[in-house]
């Protein structure tokens, strides 16, 4: 049986890793002011997101989404001065991310927590009984294998590596809820990793960037649209992406919401999905308090599955073909147990 995790942002931050965009703008905006005009009007940009202020004189934009913001913001940036703006910020948040994965102390216990998590997404802290049946009763078909775990990493540190203890290769890490052999098969950091020396960072395609002028720059897009990065680079990891996404029998994301700059994997999902009988395990991140729960839960399970279907670009007429296949575990407890594991900076 192959299972693939997709994991986020969320799931360093659940380490307690300062990771979120926010985090780094607060960085990013008190460094040491420098003469290029455009990447101090980035930073006042991320200062008026900050302050919740609003810039008169330039069009305010909605930072949430770091590289979504790129793209928006690119209308405000000549193209001779774009790849100085660019490589200032990608440089500073892998200095950044580096700084902050560097605090983070893993112990034994840490270990074996997330290796069980791995193990078993299927507890009741994670999903009501009926899901947990499905996902049983799905394991089940396969239960005479192994199961084998690709993960698919958009994060730029290596905490899972040190969390999992791998270095390469297939790794044992227990056995699943119905007594199948589980294994790491591989880690791929679809963004590449701080360790690689270089990070992606960029919109999904040429539609996400307003400035025009930029189309006719193929060194622009040679550094901004991620898909096209990866192309370039030569080493088949789109390709290897979509193979393990095509191959899946359960896919399960954490930490991740679905982001606009990543769409074309959120498609590939969803044709596996549609093409498969292949479960998709959601866990759900809500500060939302739901009063009443019982009542109200259905209709937020409902509208997170529909806002997954719309994400992974599956129509109202296919949507009843994998509504029931779209599992989502509401405020859960899977990786939960790392919070605060910091050393003092």
């Amino acid at each position: 049986m192959q299972t693939t995790y997709i994991i986020g942002n969320g799931f360093d931050v659940n380490l307690g890793i300062k990771s979120t965009y926010g985090d780094f703008y607060q960085y990013y905006v008190g460094l040491p002011a420098v003469e290029n005009q455009y990447i101090m009007n980035v930073r006042q940009q991320m200062t008026n997101y900050i302050t919740n202020n609003t810039n008169k004189e330039v069009k305010d934009i909605d930072w949430s989404d770091l590289e979504k913001a790129l793209g928006d913001y690119s209308i405000n940036i000549p193209a001779d001065e774009f790849k100085t703006v660019f490589f200032d910020i990608e440089t500073n948040l892998m200095a950044y991310l580096t700084r902050q994965a560097d605090l983070l102390e893993i112990n034994d216990k840490m270990k074996q927590k997330i290796m069980k998590d791995f193990c078993w997404p299927d507890i009741n802290d994670n999903f009501k009984p009926g899901p947990i049946n499905s996902i049983r009763n799905h394991k089940t078909y396969y239960r005479n294998g192994s199961e084998m775990i690709s993960i698919i990493n958009f994060n730029y540190t290596s905490t899972l590596e040190r969390l999992l203890d791998y270095k390469g290769g297939r790794v044992s890490i227990g056995t699943n809820s119905v007594g199948m052999s589980v294994y790491i098969e591989n880690i791929i950091h679809i963004h590449r990793s701080l360790a690689d020396g270089d990070i992606i960072l960029g919109v999904n395609d040429v539609n996400q960037i307003a400035n025009q002028s930029y189309l006719d720059r193929a060194e622009i897009l040679d550094c901004l649209v991620k898909p096209q990065v990866n192309e370039n680079q030569e080493d088949g990891i789109n390709d290897e992406v979509r193979n393990v996404i095509h191959s899946s029998d359960i896919i399960v994301i954490f930490g991740s919401s679905l982001g606009e700059t990543d769409s074309m994997w959120w498609t590939e999902i969803g044709e596996r999905l549609l093409n498969s009988k292949a479960l998709l395990l959601y866990f759900m991140y809500s500060k939302t308090a739901i009063t009443r729960g019982m009542y109200n839960l259905p209709g937020v399970i409902r509208d997170k599955r529909n806002e997954l279907a719309k994400k992974m670009f599956i129509t109202d007429s296919q949507f009843q073909t994998v509504e029931k296949r779209i599992l989502i575990g509401y405020r859960p407890k899977i990786f939960s147990v790392l919070m605060n594991q910091k050393k003092s900076s």
